[in-house]
């Protein structure tokens, strides 16, 4: 059996994040900017985590761009991993296209929710950053 603490970091631990690995210099002539996030979920535990939802939330409406086709505009995305190893880290990258002037006002608000089942089959969610803006 897993001491509490160890529990309490298998459970509280599994993290989500992200950062942009490029960032538009300035508005194109459409007003939009391109942004390419990496986006990260991680499991401290030792034992693996089952189906893994990361729900990508933002303030201003979004576009992900793959292969020079827009999609819908949303301020959700979501990301499935469905085993996510004990220890292991799982990376997407997403070219997210919205509104140059808005985003810089919107993005410090971005947030995640990160859904899993532990080992014990108990569903738990974890939002990062943990405090609300």
């Amino acid at each position: 059996m897993l001491r509490s603490w160890k529990r309490r970091i298998a459970r509280e631990g599994v993290a989500a994040s992200w950062e942009p690995v490029e960032a538009p210099h300035g508005a194109q002539p459409d007003g939009t900017g391109v942004w390419v996030y990496e986006i990260r979920v991680h499991n401290p535990g030792r034992m693996p985590v089952d189906d893994v939802r990361v729900d990508w939330y933002f303030k201003c409406p979004v576009q992900r761009r793959r292969d020079g086709v827009l999609d819908p505009s949303t301020t959700h995305l979501q990301l499935v991993q469905p085993v996510l190893l004990a220890g292991g880290e799982r990376r997407w990258h997403r070219r997210l296209v919205m509104s140059y002037a808005e985003a810089e006002v919107a993005l410090p608000d971005t947030y995640a929710e990160v859904h899993f089942v532990d080992v014990e089959g108990n569903s738990h969610t974890n939002r990062w950053p943990r405090t609300k803006r």
